[in-house]
C-alpha cells in the first residue's frame, strides 16, 4: 500500500524537488492493517511518502500457499523495490529504506546488494536506510553470539555480514532495555556502518514502547539530512 502526502507540492519525473519516499518493511507478527496509524503517523510527521508492502506468506499474501520465510522476505521486498523505481519511478536517491524489528533483514540486504532481479536500478543508489530495532541475525537476536556460530547455516537474516556494504547513510533507533531484540544488535550494527548517521539509543525503552511520535521525529531528521533537494519544510 502507498501512502502518499498531500500536504505538499510532489512533482513526479525530473522536477527539482519532491518528496522522499519511505519503503517501509514491518515488524514480525503484524501486518500491513495492524501497523496502518504507525504508517500514518511516520507519513504525516516526516512529509514523506510511504510505501508498505505485505511479506510473502504474510496475512493474505499466500502466493502458492508459501509460509513465511527469510526468502519470500526479500522476494517481496525486490517487487516493491521494482514498483518504485521501475514503474513509479522514484529517483533511488529519493528512497529511505525502513526496516522495523524483522524487517531490518530484509531491508538490510536489499539495501546491501548491487543488483535487484529484473531492475536496472541499484538499491546502493538509496538515499538512506533507517533501522529500528535491528537484529544482528535471527539466532543473534534470540540466543545469543555463541549458537549464532554453532548453527551459522541455519542462521536467518544475518545482518551483521551485510551491513557493512551499504553505501547510503543509515540511521539506528534501539530501545535500551528491548528483551526481544536486544540493544546490543542495534550497537553492534551501528559500529560496522560505511556512514553511520547520529544513532537514538531510547533510555528505558523496550522493542514495543518506543514512542512512535519520537521515532517519526528521528526519522524526520534523518531524512532532512540525507535527501538532497527534498520538499520537506525544515522544522
Amino acid at each position: 500500500k502507498r501512502y502518499e502526502n498531500n500536504n505538499y507540492e510532489h512533482p513526479r519525473g525530473g522536477g527539482e524537488q519532491r518528496r522522499p519516499t519511505i519503503l517501509y518493511s514491518h515488524g514480525n507478527a503484524e501486518d500491513i492493517g495492524l501497523h496502518l496509524p504507525f504508517v500514518d503517523c511516520l507519513s504525516e510527521m516526516t512529509g514523506c511518502d510511504v510505501l508498505s508492502y505485505e511479506y510473502v506468506g504474510y496475512s493474505l499474501s499466500r502466493l502458492n500457499g508459501d509460509e513465511p520465510s527469510e526468502q519470500g522476505c526479500i522476494r517481496s521486498i525486490d517487487a516493491a523495490w521494482r514498483y518504485l523505481v521501475d514503474t513509479e519511478r522514484v529517483p533511488p536517491s529519493y528512497i529511505i529504506i525502513y526496516g522495523r524489528s524483522i524487517g531490518t533483514g530484509p531491508s538490510v540486504d536489499l539495501a546491501s546488494r548491487k543488483k535487484v532481479p529484473k531492475s536496472n536500478v541499484s538499491p546502493q543508489e538509496a538515499g538512506g536506510v533507517f533501522l529500528q530495532s535491528p537484529l544482528e541475525s535471527g539466532a543473534r537476536a534470540t540466543l545469543g553470539y555463541a549458537v549464532s556460530c554453532v548453527g551459522y547455516p541455519l542462521d536467518i537474516f544475518r545482518n551483521y555480514e551485510k551491513i557493512g556494504k551499504i553505501q547510503a547513510p543509515v540511521a539506528i533507533c534501539h530501545g535500551m532495555n528491548d528483551e526481544v531484540v536486544p540493544f546490543d544488535n542495534g550497537k553492534a550494527l551501528h559500529k560496522k556502518c560505511k556512514k553511520p548517521f547520529e544513532p537514538y539509543w531510547m533510555i528505558g525503552k523496550g522493542h514495543n514502547d518506543m514512542p512512535e511520535r519520537d521515532v517519526c521525529k528521528y526519522a524526520r531528521a534523518f531524512a532532512n539530512s540525507t535527501v538532497k533537494n527534498s520538499s520537506i519544510p525544515k522544522q
